[in-house]
């Protein structure tokens, strides 16, 4: 994609290669730089933004919730230590 933005291809990023992409597995630069020449709307940015920002928040609160099952299972089992591992989640909840 970079090499056709580069070249100022926009009729074959439209056309080809933006129809088989999903603009949320785009890197910011990307999505910036397809944007400033006009490859896709201020709308289609922002989505591609909001879908990648649900993404990381999905990611972080499934890792929440495997280490509080895992301090649970370890809990029942009485090894207490290995519980209290889990229950220090490295993310905000906030």
């Amino acid at each position: 994609m970079r090499g056709y933005l580069e070249l100022q291809d926009r009729r074959t990023i439209k056309e080809e290669l933006l129809s088989s992409v999903d603009l949320a597995n785009l890197t910011e630069e990307t999505l910036t730089s397809l944007k400033k020449v006009g490859c896709i709307s201020e709308e289609e940015y922002v989505r591609a933004k909001q879908s990648q920002e649900f993404s990381e928040s999905a990611q972080q609160h499934a890792e929440s919730l495997a280490a509080y099952e895992l301090g649970l299972a370890a809990y029942s089992e009485e090894k207490y230590q290995d519980a209290d591992q889990c229950s220090t989640c490295p993310f905000d909840h906030t």
